[in-house]
């Protein structure tokens, strides 16, 4: 089965020039497309008002990665399960250092993409849930807080 990409519609991307006056404005046709480059055929984009050039990928996970998109986007998947690095590598035919650049990039593009989105909470309760372990033996099991 092969899986088609489908690419997000120009109106929802943005400028990525902080100094543009469309600096992160959607929804306008600030954004054309100069090429298309790739085997997952990314657009190269340009801002009609600053003439900055850049990659659609640009401030993403998979930006300057080199992987098919369906196939990061799987490796990842299978990472946000709990399998572990080489059982990834593994299953997707990957090698271990690409899994391990994969999760490192996931891992910091969804700090920033929380830092950014959750803001001002104000937390009244806390529950901590308890699990039940083992101490350094079997015999000797213990509830952790």
């Amino acid at each position: 089965m092969i899986k088609k990409i489908t690419r997000p519609p120009l109106t929802s991307l943005a400028c990525v020039n902080p100094e543009c006056d469309l600096y992160a404005h959607h929804g306008g046709d600030n954004l054309i497309v100069r090429k298309i480059y790739g085997q997952d055929n990314i657009r190269y984009l340009r801002c009609r008002l600053c003439h900055e050039e850049f990659s659609e990928r640009k401030n993403t996970a998979l930006f300057n990665s080199k992987i098919g998109e369906i196939r990061a986007i799987a490796v990842a998947k299978q990472l946000a399960e709990g399998t572990s690095v080489k059982g990834t590598a593994r299953v997707h035919e990957v090698d271990v250092s690409t899994v391990r650049r994969l999760r490192k990039r996931c891992g910091r593009h969804a700090h920033q993409y929380h830092d950014e989105r959750v803001v001002d909470v104000d937390v009244k309760t806390l529950q901590a849930d308890e699990r039940y372990g083992f101490v350094s033996r079997r015999r000797n099991p213990a509830w952790e807080a």
